[in-house]
């Protein structure tokens, strides 16, 4: 982020794809709203159904 304010808040998003899920952290100022994302985790799946 590029913002100079230094109270962010930190969020938790999962983000399902056709063949996986990931994990996405935001980081969002609280003063000026600029967001900036970070994955940390990525799990594959495969439909056996």
């Amino acid at each position: 982020m590029d913002c100079p304010h230094p109270a962010v808040t930190l969020t938790e998003e999962p983000v399902r794809l056709s063949h996986c899920v990931s994990v996405v952290h935001w980081f969002t100022c609280d003063a000026c709203g600029e967001r900036a994302a970070v994955v940390t985790r990525t799990e594959m799946f495969l439909d056996r159904g």
